[in-house]
């Protein structure tokens, strides 16, 4: 992969038992976050390379006559 811009936020909450001069302090921690992809772009010699060597292997095994393409996608989560 040449690049690709990803995003993250995330959402934390949390909270202390005791004072802040307790010698034992727990706490209870929460978080939420999702991330997702954008601007999604392959090296062209990567695309080229891969097209040269594999295409006509992997148009065959999809049932193809012509090269495959090479694309990329990212999943949000």
């Amino acid at each position: 992969m040449k690049s690709v811009r990803q995003w993250s936020p995330a959402l934390l909450f949390q909270y202390y038992f005791n004072s802040p001069t307790a010698k034992f302090r727990p706490f209870v921690g929460i978080g939420v976050s999702y991330n997702w992809f954008s601007d999604i772009h392959l090296n062209p010699n990567f695309v080229q390379s891969t097209q040269n060597n594999l295409g006509t292997m992997l148009a065959a095994g999809a049932g193809k006559l012509w090269q495959t393409q090479v694309p990329a996608k990212a999943s949000s989560s």
